[in-house]
């Protein structure tokens, strides 16, 4: 498989301020890793930011790379 930067700088994403609070970086990365299915997202909370409480459609699947955090299902 072929190793590619799916960082690159030109994809940030505007985030709507009803979904965080505080200082969040979102990033397209569907077109990278070729999804046609699910938009896929790398989002970064800078120290304190958070997501606001909320719900999805459909499933989500969420990877934490690091920090600590929680995550309520309901």
């Amino acid at each position: 498989m072929k190793k590619s930067n799916i960082y690159s700088p030109g994809d940030k994403r505007k985030i709507n301020p009803a979904w965080f609070t505080n200082k969040v970086h979102m990033k397209d990365i569907s077109s990278k890793i070729k999804s046609k299915e699910q938009d896929i997202y790398h989002v970064y909370f800078e120290n304190g930011a958070k997501t606001k409480m909320h719900l999805h459609n459909g499933n989500q699947v969420l990877i934490v790379t690091k920090g600590i955090g929680s995550l309520e299902i309901f």
